[in-house]
């Protein structure tokens, strides 16, 4: 599982805040959320650091151009997201998502007010996807934050280490390796799938019904 921040970026050019994720060190994506000029969308593309070691610490000037109503560039600071707003607990939970699931999430409607009620940060997020359930939903997240937060503060227990969805899931295969990921191959086997190799010599897993 490969490592990942978000960062926001705020400054006076523009409203609103600009989203940067970076994965193993490495811009991956950037969000922008306010509208504004081509002037203003260049300037902030040649400020955006490529690797995350390069981004400045504390609020520093925005060089790449100076308002003409100001005799300073506007200046700009990036904040590791801790979130406090909806929008940004929402923010980090798609990031999360995607990082985990491989796939987009699109927030339900009251998903996206009732985020608001719990903490949501990268500590708590890490152990609800890598917890063995069948539905990342915000809802779940919601409905089982008590679970998380004292899995968080004191360990998983021992019995939910080897406790596996009892079907093949592929983008939780990948957040598995060595004992864990031999575990579940096992517990696949017991509950009635395969390893299969097709036609092609792909190899993917089946269910055939036969419990080992």
């Amino acid at each position: 599982m490969k490592d990942y921040s978000i960062y926001r970026m705020n400054s006076k050019a523009f409203q609103g805040f600009i989203y940067l994720k970076y994965v193993d060190g490495e811009l991956q994506q950037l969000e922008l959320s306010p509208q504004m000029s081509p002037k203003v969308f260049d300037a902030v593309m040649s400020e955006v650091p490529q690797l995350e070691a390069d981004i400045p610490k504390g609020e520093h000037y925005m060089m790449a151009f100076a308002f003409e109503t100001s005799p300073h560039s506007p200046k700009v600071t990036y904040q590791p997201l801790n979130p406090s707003t909806a929008k940004d607990k929402l923010i980090l939970f798609c990031h999360a998502f995607k990082q985990y699931r491989q796939v987009p999430y699109y927030p339900k409607e009251h998903e996206k007010a009732n985020i608001k009620n719990v903490m949501v940060n990268k500590e708590l997020l890490d152990v609800f996807f890598t917890s063995p359930l069948q539905h990342f939903t915000i809802d779940n997240y919601i409905s089982r934050y008590n679970i998380t937060r004292d899995q968080a503060k004191n360990g998983k227990p021992v019995k939910d280490s080897f406790k596996f969805p009892g079907h093949y899931d592929a983008a939780f295969e990948k957040t598995l390796s060595g004992a864990s990921l031999q575990a579940y191959w096992k517990h696949l086997r017991a509950n009635g799938w395969e390893k299969v190799t097709l036609a092609n010599q792909q190899k993917v897993w089946k269910e055939t019904g036969r419990k080992s």
